[in-house]
């Protein structure tokens, strides 16, 4: 079953949420667009780091050094506003 969001209904804290992340991977992906193809293929797509690594022909070091940087840009930017 999927629920859609009835557009006339105020936004609730969870779909803030979503828009901020959705906004925080634009901006990713204007920075590093291979960072956030890592997190969209890990987070998203449930795949290990072997098998994006297979997706988007880099090493296996190179996809954990975009995890750790994409998680950490993410991170900031998604709380630079709430202060912590």
């Amino acid at each position: 079953r999927v629920t859609l969001i009835d557009a006339r209904k105020p936004a609730g804290p969870d779909d803030v949420a979503v828009l901020a992340l959705n906004e925080a991977l634009e901006r990713l992906k204007g920075v590093n667009p291979r960072q956030e193809r890592v997190v969209v293929l890990r987070y998203f797509g449930g795949m290990s780091q072997e098998e994006v690594a297979e997706v988007l022909e880099v090493s296996v070091p190179t996809v954990a050094r975009d995890w750790r940087m994409a998680r950490m840009l993410l991170h900031d930017w998604l709380t630079e506003d709430d202060g912590t």
